[in-house]
């Protein structure tokens, strides 16, 4: 069933969100470059903003889709301490594996591996590949842990935690096109152009030292990097309405399967 959502409403707090990361990985002196106490404690409070805006949003998509900025930001008031540690939980558990002993170190592989011109080793792309495949999943079956949260606060701690993999597996289907559709293709193209982009420039100064720094390819990339990182922004917010979607039809259509039990 379509529905219709404020769009803006949810790219502005994602916006938000993410400007309020940089900035406390900016007063921490986080460069990502390795794993410190600095990087820990910056993507911890990270994890905290993304938790409360994840939350907000859901609600408003829940009860107020077509609701203003304000409007979506007044869900924080809704948010209880056992919401926020379902949610921070689940999010942690995916944040921890991925982000910091997983993006950190492989981010300055690939770096460094690009600037001398080479390819990633085979024993290490193996487990990159399986950690990735494995973050997918583990995001698509808790992928509706803040609609779930917001819907049904009253439910126990426990209760919760099993509805949001109940619902993920339950969606599970609907959840993977959506998700390979607006995120992970467009995610594979850019990188396929960006590194074609980069091995270009570095073949062609390998042959020619003495050649100027390419000023067209590195304009080329800045562009790319700009519009990808809009288009981003741009999918995660219809993807949260899409899952808000999939999340109403499947709570719409549990009476008619348990009657549906009942009568067999």
């Amino acid at each position: 069933m379509k529905r219709d959502y404020k769009l803006s409403s949810i790219i502005i707090i994602n916006l938000i969100v993410a400007m309020i990361s940089a900035i406390i990985s900016k007063i921490l002196g986080d460069d990502n470059s390795e794993i410190t106490s600095a990087y820990i404690i910056a993507s911890l409070l990270s994890l905290v903003i993304t938790t409360i805006s994840g939350f907000a949003i859901a609600r408003g998509l829940l009860k107020n889709r077509m609701g203003s900025l304000g409007e979506y930001l007044d869900n924080v008031n809704f948010l209880n301490f056992k919401v926020f540690a379902l949610e921070f939980l689940i999010s942690l558990i995916s944040s921890a594996g991925l982000v910091s002993f997983f993006l950190t170190p492989i981010k300055n592989l690939t770096v460094n591996a690009l600037e001398k011109g080479e390819y990633l080793p085979t024993n290490f792309i193996i487990p990159i590949v399986l950690l990735v495949i494995f973050g997918m999943i583990y995001d698509i079956f808790t992928s509706y842990k803040f609609f779930v949260a917001a819907d049904k606060d009253q439910l126990s701690f426990g209760a919760l935690f099993k509805e949001v993999f109940v619902v993920g597996k339950d969606l599970f289907k609907k959840t993977l096109p959506t998700y390979i559709k607006l995120m992970v293709l467009p995610s594979i193209i850019y990188i396929v152009i960006l590194v074609a982009t980069i091995r270009s420039q570095m073949t062609q100064y390998a042959l020619n030292p003495a050649m100027d720094a390419p000023m067209g390819a590195i304009a080329f990339i800045l562009v790319l990097a700009l519009v990808f990182l809009i288009y981003i922004f741009v999918a995660s917010a219809i993807l949260q309405a899409k899952l808000s979607n999939f999340y109403l039809d499947y709570i719409k259509d549990i009476p008619e399967i348990e009657a549906s039990i009942e009568e067999n």
